[in-house]
């Protein structure tokens, strides 16, 4: 790899999937409805949830997340991270939560490919 000037981490992810990225972060607040994390969007090469809320979690790949059926995040720190190299298309999907009791707050950090100035 050249030495362009760019940050390390920049060079990686620009000679590994074909472009410059941008990252996202958010914390939504999920409670005993359905609540959406993160929209479906197949430019997204990474995510990372945490659990920062003090009730447990479950989380999804859909837009129907159940307390009984999912990916738990404990309270407190409980996290997920997938990646288009290890786990293919998982990152695209549209991920849902539910939480098991009181009303919790999850973590999103969002790395997609570069499509243009977000304002």
């Amino acid at each position: 790899m050249a030495d362009t000037g760019a940050p390390a981490i920049q060079q990686w992810v620009e000679s590994n999937y074909g472009g410059t990225f941008q990252t996202k972060e958010n914390t939504v607040a999920v409670g005993a409805g359905v609540t959406q994390l993160v929209d479906h969007d197949f430019e997204r090469i990474g995510l990372v949830f945490v659990n920062t809320g003090a009730a447990a979690a479950t989380i999804a790949p859909n837009k129907a997340a159940i307390i009984t059926n999912g990916i738990l995040l404990v309270a407190a720190g409980g996290s997920l991270t997938v990646n288009v190299r290890d786990d293919l298309v998982l990152p695209g999907f549209e991920w849902s939560a539910i939480s098991s009791g009181a009303g919790t707050t999850v973590y999103v950090l969002q790395v997609v490919r570069f499509k243009g100035i977000e304002k």
